[in-house]
């Protein structure tokens, strides 16, 4: 099992992985006794972007491409093109294949997040 990284955040929305933040935010806080006294911490969690592809991603498609046809041939189009439930579940899946394979996300999520306050750390 991998071990987490905890990351840190002045204010619970933006996180950052460096620990030194936590020291610098105490020492300011000590020095001003102002809100916030203390900071959320939580754990880093990186983004399955196959997890992105939306179960109606293959219908988008579809619908796209249906109004490309009727932009060429006009109401001709209605109901031309037709594919199966099958096939729409197996492009769906060579969708999320491809994007798990060949594309990164350079942002992460954040679990847990706990507020930790200075004040109880016994900082006064």
């Amino acid at each position: 099992m991998s071990e987490k990284t905890i990351v840190y955040s002045r204010d619970g929305e933006y996180f950052n992985d460096d620990p030194d933040l936590v020291d610098e935010m105490r020492e300011e806080w000590k020095e001003s006794k102002f809100e916030p006294d203390g900071y959320y911490a939580g754990e880093q969690k990186d983004i399955d972007v196959a997890g992105l592809v939306p179960d109606y991603i293959v219908n988008e498609i579809l619908d796209s491409m249906d109004q490309a046809l009727y932009d060429i041939v006009g109401e001709v189009s209605e109901d031309a093109l037709d594919i199966t439930d099958e096939k729409k579940a197996e492009l769906k899946e060579l969708i999320t294949n491809f994007m798990r394979e060949n594309c990164s996300c350079s942002c992460w999520a954040v679990e847990n997040v706990k507020y930790h306050s200075f004040t109880e750390e016994g900082i006064e």
